[in-house]
């Protein structure tokens, strides 16, 4: 990629995708690879990985309840039925996409799964 950017520089060329009409062009020297360089940036990325390791504390907790601690490969064989009963006992705590992503689970599936277990 760094070659790519180095053949361009200095040369004058248009980006499509920019609304509206532009008459100068964008130098190639003008792009900037964006890191996250202020502290509230900072801030947000360590409270979204914190939040996340929480959210997996808590379902391992709960699988383990629901196996009563047993199975140590808590989640190698979680099936949907126990996977469907932890984001129940955890929804109030997380958003369901979240749950859903973290175990594996598509949203489908765990509607399904809740409304196999209404019926029984």
């Amino acid at each position: 990629m760094y070659n790519w950017i180095e053949q361009r520089k200095g040369r004058n060329y248009r980006h499509e995708s920019l609304p509206g009409p532009r008459k100068e062009p964008i130098r190639s020297d003008s792009w900037v690879v964006s890191t996250r360089s202020s502290r509230q940036d900072d801030q947000t990325y360590l409270i979204k990985q914190l939040r996340q390791m929480q959210m997996m504390i808590d379902i391992f907790s709960e699988i383990l309840h629901l196996r009563d601690g047993t199975d140590r490969d808590t989640l190698a064989g979680l099936s949907p039925e126990e996977a469907t009963k932890v984001i129940d006992r955890l929804r109030d705590r997380y958003s369901l996409m979240e749950l859903t992503e973290t175990l594996g689970l598509k949203r489908s599936s765990y509607h399904y799964q809740k409304a196999l277990s209404t019926k029984q």
